[in-house]
């Protein structure tokens, strides 16, 4: 079954690696890399490596955008990148070795009108698909609920949704309903400060979850998943609650990380497998990600032992 990605505002990410970033002073490099980028390019890159059927919807603009086209081609990612006016971004991203920090700069450089979201909308509506996964950021020209109309269109088709954006972006998007959403801690909270997502003990968990059904719904139709760093990840469906606990592996680049938890999710789902197995394919996509350099690259079989150490807690509600 295919799985399609939509990213508004893709993006090239090129990492640099120092061994001490210090501002004022002339750097050079250990390595660099660049590959096609944004949320939903990010999930795309991973599919393909797991062996799924994806293609990438989104705008491109620009020199770089052809960039972006050719990078895509490369990766062998059947895409349909529509035009825009400006530039497709270019992330920059610089990873100090020495510290593990990384920081990410980039421009909003791209900008879609109306006649081009139309387009898009209407050329999602025939796409053949399982499922689709809404991802990133909203760029000038569109407004914030883009999501939201996009998510209220795709649902006449029948397709599976999962929408993973922030800001006002999010907050508009959330109205659309995805069957999925996934978001971070910080991200939860900007829906609702009160939200307490600590997980230091069994009854921290069970608040945490509790609080989060609340909003089944509201902010989605199906699920809801929390990703929490390195204290891995909550979720809660209609039938059940779920914590994902972490694995420790090394960390090389966390860009990407969450595009891939989102690729296993969907896939295992498409392939009718269990919310269960499907947090612990998301997670063992995302362990692989951060194990290697550059944004969403992971590896196949490296996935697929990481899988087996996944555990995830599953606490099923009976009528």
């Amino acid at each position: 079954m295919t799985i399609l990605t939509l990213t508004l505002n893709p993006a090239i990410d090129h990492v640099l690696w120092v061994d001490h970033f210090q501002l004022g002073h002339t750097l050079r490099a250990t390595s660099e890399t660049r590959t096609p980028s944004g949320k939903g390019v990010g999930s795309s890159l991973v599919l393909h490596e797991l062996g799924a059927d994806t293609t990438a919807f989104g705008f491109a603009a620009g020199l770089t955008g052809s960039m972006l086209t050719a990078l895509l081609d490369q990766a062998g990612i059947p895409h349909e990148l529509l035009a825009a006016s400006g530039e497709t971004r270019i992330a920059t991203l610089i990873v100090d070795q020495h510290s593990g920090l990384q920081s990410t700069v980039s421009a909003a450089t791209l900008r879609v009108d109306e006649p081009g979201f139309t387009h898009l909308l209407d050329r999602l509506a025939t796409a053949s698909a399982w499922g689709i996964i809404c991802a990133g950021s909203v760029p000038p020209g569109l407004p914030a609920d883009a999501y939201a109309t996009i998510l209220r269109r795709l649902h006449a088709t029948n397709l599976v949704t999962l929408l993973d954006t922030s800001g006002a972006a999010l907050s508009a998007g959330v109205t659309g309903l995805p069957h999925v959403l996934k978001i971070n801690a910080d991200e939860a909270r900007s829906l609702d400060g009160d939200l307490a997502l600590s997980v230091a003990s069994a009854l921290d968990v069970r608040a945490a979850l509790d609080q989060l059904r609340r909003y089944l719904g509201r902010w989605a139709r199906e699920a809801i998943v929390v990703t929490l760093g390195r204290d891995g990840a909550l979720a809660v469906r209609p039938d059940g609650d779920y914590r994902v606990h972490p694995l420790n592996v090394p960390v090389v680049s966390t860009a990407g990380a969450g595009d891939a938890l989102n690729a296993g999710l969907m896939l295992a789902l498409s392939r009718g497998e269990s919310w269960s197995a499907a947090l612990a394919w998301g997670t063992a996509a995302a362990s692989s990600v951060v194990m290697n350099a550059g944004t969403a690259v992971c590896q196949r079989r490296q996935v697929e032992e990481l899988y087996r150490q996944v555990t995830v807690e599953e606490i099923i509600f009976h009528d």
